[in-house]
C-alpha cells in the first residue's frame, strides 16, 4: 500500500513537476478574456477561456507589465498570451503568468462595429441617395459638442478667422460615457426645433480611443442625424477615425478643425471674389481714363483747330464726371455692403457662445441633460454648471417665481 503524503509535500511534487517541464517554461496560448480583476498591488487577475470548448484557465498580468498589455485584456476579446505555467501552493492554484499579450483574429469593437455597419447598411442609411449638401453661402451653424474643452474653442475661433459673417452656435452634449448618444441625439433635435433653421449642424469631438469613440457608432445618433432637417457634418476624431456616424453624416470632415474650413469655404470664397472685382473694376476705369487723355494729348501735338480742342476737352469733361459718378456709385454700394455685413458681425457675435459666457450666462445640465428653464428642477436637484473655462456641481436649495411672473 503507498504511503500517504501532506498537502504541502504533495503541492512541492506538482510545484517541481511543472518547474522541470520544458513544455510549459514557455508557453503561447490563444483564448477569449471571460474575466478580470484587478488587485490592490496592481496585479491583474483573470480567465481565459477555449474559443471552442468550455474550459478555462486562470491567469496573471503583473503590475510591472500592466501598462503594456492591461488594454488588451477586455472581457469578449481574443488574445494570444506568451508566458508560462506556475504553480500557486497557497490556494493550490495552477496559473498563466503572462509576459506578452497579442490580439487574435478580429478585435471585439471591429467585430461589434461591422455588425452595427451591415444593420444599419440594409436601412438604407448610408445610401448616397439621401445625403444633402448646405446651402450655397452658409450663415449659420450649429456646434454640438462638448461645451468645455479644445474642440469648441479651435471650431469657433477658425470659424471666426475666415469668415466673421458666419455665426456659430453652440448646443452642449456629452460626448462619451454613458448617456452621451442620448446627450448628442437631444442636441441634433434641438438645433432642428430652433424658429430659424440653421445653414448646417457640425457633430464634433477631438480624438480618442476606440472605445471612447464608439459612442458614434450608437444607432440613436445615426437616426437623428438622417432624420434631421439640416444638413449634418460628421467631424469626429482625427482623419484616421471612422465612426458610424461619418457614413451617415451628409458630409465627413476630416477634423474638427476641417469642418470649420468646409463650411466657411464658399462665404470666404464670395469676399475674395467681391474684392478682385473691386480691384479690377478700378484698374479698368484708371486705364480707360489714362487712355483718353494719351489721345487728347496726341491731337494737341498735332495742332488741331481749336473747335476740335474745345470738342476734346467738352468730351473730357464728360468723361471724368462719368467716371466720378461711376466710381462715387461703386464706392457707395460696396460702403453700403460693408456696413451691412460689419452689422451682421456684430449681432452674430453677441449671439456666439463665448460673448454669452463673457456676459455671465451659464451652461446647466441635470444628469447630462441641459436645463432651458428653472421650473425643470425642484429643490434637492443636483446639477452642473459650465462657463468658457471650467465646469461645477451644485445644489438647488430652493425654486421661487420672479415677482414679475407671479402678475
Amino acid at each position: 500500500m503507498m504511503k500517504p503524503v501532506n498537502v504541502a509535500a504533495l503541492a512541492q511534487t506538482i510545484d517541481v513537476a511543472i518547474r522541470q517541464n520544458y513544455l510549459l517554461r514557455r508557453v503561447s496560448v490563444v483564448g477569449r478574456v471571460v474575466s478580470r480583476q484587478t488587485s490592490i498591488r496592481g496585479h491583474v487577475f483573470f480567465a481565459l477561456s477555449d474559443l471552442e470548448e468550455n474550459i478555462q484557465i486562470s491567469g496573471i498580468l503583473f503590475q510591472s507589465r500592466r501598462r503594456l498589455y492591461d488594454a488588451m485584456l477586455i472581457e469578449g476579446e481574443q488574445v494570444v498570451i506568451n508566458g508560462n505555467v506556475s504553480f500557486y501552493a497557497p490556494n493550490g492554484t495552477i496559473r498563466l503568468l503572462a509576459e506578452q499579450i497579442t490580439p487574435f483574429g478580429q478585435s471585439l469593437y471591429a467585430r461589434r462595429h461591422e455588425k452595427l455597419r451591415r444593420q444599419m447598411e440594409a436601412k438604407g442609411y448610408f445610401s448616397p441617395d439621401r445625403k444633402r449638401l448646405p446651402a450655397p453661402y452658409v450663415f449659420s451653424v450649429a456646434l454640438i459638442t462638448s461645451p468645455v474643452g479644445a474642440v469648441v474653442h479651435d471650431v469657433t475661433k477658425r470659424i471666426r478667422e475666415r469668415s466673421p459673417f458666419v455665426s456659430c452656435r453652440l448646443f452642449p452634449a456629452q460626448v462619451q460615457g454613458a448617456g452621451a448618444p442620448e446627450s448628442i441625439a437631444a442636441a441634433i433635435a434641438a438645433a432642428n426645433a430652433l424658429p430659424q433653421l440653421p445653414d448646417v449642424i457640425i457633430v464634433a469631438r477631438g480624438g480618442g480611443s476606440r472605445e471612447e469613440l464608439a459612442t458614434f457608432d450608437s444607432e440613436i445618433i445615426i437616426e437623428a442625424a438622417i432624420h434631421s432637417a439640416v444638413p449634418v457634418i460628421s467631424a469626429i476624431g482625427h482623419e484616421s477615425d471612422s465612426p458610424l456616424l461619418d457614413l451617415a453624416a451628409d458630409i465627413r470632415a476630416a477634423t474638427p478643425t476641417h469642418a470649420a474650413e468646409i463650411v466657411t469655404q464658399s462665404t470666404l470664397a464670395a469676399v475674395t471674389e467681391l474684392s478682385q472685382r473691386q480691384d479690377s473694376l478700378g484698374s479698368a476705369l484708371t486705364a480707360r481714363h489714362e487712355a483718353a487723355a494719351r489721345q487728347l494729348r496726341f491731337l494737341q501735338a498735332r495742332g488741331m483747330t481749336r473747335s476740335l480742342k474745345q470738342i476734346c476737352a467738352q468730351e473730357k469733361r464728360h468723361l471724368d464726371t462719368c467716371l466720378v459718378n461711376l466710381v462715387t456709385a461703386w464706392n457707395e454700394q460696396i460702403q453700403g455692403a460693408r456696413q451691412h455685413l460689419t452689422g451682421r458681425n456684430e449681432a452674430l457675435q453677441l449671439a456666439s457662445p463665448e460673448t454669452m459666457f463673457r456676459n455671465g450666462y451659464m451652461w446647466v445640465a441635470r444628469q447630462h441633460r441641459q436645463i432651458t428653464d428653472l421650473s425643470q428642477l425642484v429643490a434637492g436637484d443636483e446639477v452642473q454648471l459650465a462657463d468658457r473655462c471650467h465646469t461645477a456641481n451644485a445644489l438647488i436649495t430652493e425654486i421661487t417665481p420672479r415677482k414679475d411672473e407671479q402678475g
